[in-house]
């Protein structure tokens, strides 16, 4: 192989310095919770290493509270997932914003209505994953009095679970609109939206402000960020138009 510059044959070490310098070589490692790291990532990766089969993109699945403390500790390069407090080692930017739904069987007594309130929900059978609503949605916030307070029948660990128990008619669920990928399509769900007010939740891409990452890693997460941002367009999230914040 010859260089574009001069002419003269390259060694092999000259040839992986520029893959890496142009950011076609490299490891990429991120960290994503289980809805976009099983059915998000993975066709982003796909497109992106086909185009550069040189760079390996590792997809390590975690929970939405651990996300930020893998890239500040270096076991990641980069995270994307629901917003969470950082620290001075991470930087984090809003990629999409997706609001917060509930989703019920075909025959759940509220799937007849188009959308909701938050007060349809009071008294209704509810589970949900994780504690993240309780940060996440002021109805359901633990300092509000009982009488006004949403609360759920059930915390499970998995999202996967709780779609599983409102598939079966147990209950139904609440959780951003991007889970629908799964939802929707795995468990036949259906997705009310729940306004006055129409809660929004906000994904970031989180990276090492201390560390440099590598150029595959920088040229992955720009891919990231526009993939998903074109992507939500098309899906009916809102895309936000403000700069990155740390």
């Amino acid at each position: 192989m010859k260089s574009p510059r001069t002419g003269k044959p390259r060694c092999l070490a000259e040839v992986h310095a520029a893959d890496v310098r142009d950011r076609a070589a490299g490891l990429v490692r991120i960290a994503a919770p289980m809805v976009i790291a099983s059915a998000i990532l993975p066709p982003l990766v796909r497109r992106y290493t086909q185009h550069r089969p040189k760079v390996v993109v590792r997809i390590r699945d975690a929970a939405v509270e651990r996300l930020v403390d893998l890239v500040a500790q270096g076991d990641v390069d980069l995270a994307i997932g629901p917003d969470r407090p950082t620290s001075e080692d991470v930087a984090r930017t809003s990629v999409f914003e997706s609001p917060w739904v509930r989703w019920c069987a075909p025959d759940h007594p509220l799937a007849k209505k188009r959308q909701l309130r938050w007060s349809d929900l009071r008294h209704q059978p509810l589970v949900t994953a994780g504690r993240d609503h309780e940060r996440s949605v002021a109805q359901m916030r633990l300092n509000l009095p009982e009488d006004e307070r949403i609360v759920p029948i059930d915390v499970v660990d998995n999202i996967s679970t709780a779609l599983g128990i409102a598939a079966e008619g147990l209950a139904a669920t609440l959780s951003p609109a991007y889970v629908g990928i799964w939802a929707e399509q795995r468990w036949g769900l259906v997705k009310r939206r729940v306004i006055d007010p129409e809660v929004m939740r906000e994904v970031c891409l989180y990276r090492p402000v201390r560390r440099v990452i590598s150029p595959a890693a920088e040229g992955f997460a720009e891919a990231l960020t526009d993939w998903v941002r074109s992507d939500a367009i098309k899906k009916g999230r809102r895309v936000p138009l403000r700069p990155a914040r740390n």
